[in-house]
């Protein structure tokens, strides 16, 4: 059985190899559209039957072809569907003894195509009554699923003296640079990110006014401008300063940024 989502009109495939065949019947595929919104209590349709009539259904018995499986036969079981024509079509094929049955069927208006989005398949064998025990062995999905669509994040670097390394963590993902442009390049979604900060150039400290923060890529190149100040200097140009500990005098006077020691006096 498929079923692609619990919510909604859905199609369920069925191949049986031993079917009931009655009047109107021609193979051994059942196809039903599930209607199942609550997530339980699911119902069946079109009932009637198209092809069996009143007390049935569903397509019961559709398709050509015919194949009776032994214990331990491999079946091959594909299914598709064509959402330009509405369309299912499917082939069981005993891969031991080369049987095979199949079916093509248009849903016409009994399921609408469903829109693009993420939904949930499921396989499972019947066992019991007059099915086999089934055993699944493996299940491949291929499909028209198009690729990400990547775009760029790109970091502008602002303030840093040139030719300094800075760097930028976005999604667990860090890229550095000497030059002040630091790209991306990543599908639609929401990322954390952040950047180097502090970063000491000649004794001066550059700080980032924002250094953590979140960007969102929904469709288009996203740019963010990473501003860089830097740290006041804890010493004033052009100043003196005089410290007294244990009767003793430092003097000190700052010239170009950097402290001077001018002289060491014993206080009495």
């Amino acid at each position: 059985m498929i079923v692609s989502n619990p919510s909604g009109n859905n199609p369920s495939v069925t191949p049986n190899p031993s079917p009931s065949l009655g009047s109107g019947a021609t193979g051994q595929w059942n196809v039903w559209i599930v209607s199942n919104t609550n997530g339980y209590n699911p119902s069946v349709s079109p009932s009637p039957s198209p092809n069996l009539g009143g007390g049935f259904a569903g397509w019961d018995g559709i398709g050509t072809g015919a194949f009776e499986p032994h214990p331990g036969d491999l079946i091959n079981i594909t299914v598709i569907y064509n959402q330009s024509t509405n369309t299912l079509t499917g082939v069981a094929k005993d891969l031991n003894t080369t049987q095979s049955a199949s079916f093509t069927l248009n849903l016409g208006n009994y399921y609408t195509p469903p829109s693009s989005g993420n939904y949930v398949f499921g396989i499972a064998g019947n066992t019991g009554g007059s099915y086999a025990n089934w055993a699944l062995l493996y299940v491949a999905m291929m499909g028209n699923i198009s690729p990400p669509t990547y775009h760029s994040v790109n970091f502008i670097e602002v303030g840093l003296p040139p030719g300094v390394a800075w760097n930028v963590t976005l999604n667990g993902v860090t890229n550095a640079s000497t030059s002040p442009y630091i790209t991306f390049t990543v599908p639609n979604g929401v990322y954390n990110y952040s950047v180097a900060s502090p970063i000491l150039v000649n004794g001066v400290e550059y700080v980032a006014t924002k250094p953590n923060g979140t960007v969102i890529v929904n469709g288009t190149n996203v740019t963010v401008i990473v501003q860089y100040v830097p740290l006041p200097s804890p010493w004033v140009n052009g100043s003196t300063f005089g410290i007294i500990t244990n009767n003793t005098g430092l003097g000190l006077r700052v010239l170009n940024n950097q402290p001077q020691r001018l002289g060491l006096h014993l206080l009495h």
